[in-house]
């Protein structure tokens, strides 16, 4: 919880949002290197936004991409909305201070 109330709240250093960045090109660079993987990646943009860009669009998009930019959407996403989170923990973790923790 702490992770996401830090993106909402814009506490992460630009050489994080660098980072996170570079690992989403480099990654999705290495899962788009089969015809199948870039098909599956078409299908579930139609799928799930009905929405077509080309690898190359994408990327720009990414790039175009800023620190305020992540922040608005995460507080998009997050504020006054209710969530539904899963966790893992051991049997006998005690949960019952965690709401009362979150303040997005």
């Amino acid at each position: 919880m702490t992770e996401l109330e830090s993106l909402i709240k814009g506490d992460f250093s630009d050489k994080d949002f660098e980072r996170a960045r570079n690992y989403l090109l480099g990654s999705m660079t290495t899962d788009l290197e089969a015809a199948e993987d870039i098909a599956v990646w078409f299908g579930l943009q139609k799928l799930l936004k009905d929405e077509l860009l080309s690898v190359d669009e994408y990327i720009n998009r990414l790039n175009s991409e800023n620190r305020n930019s992540v922040i608005d959407a995460w507080r998009e996403m997050l504020e006054g909305k209710e969530m539904l989170i899963a966790t893992l923990a051991p049997a006998n973790t005690d949960f019952s201070n965690l709401t009362a923790n979150i303040n997005f």
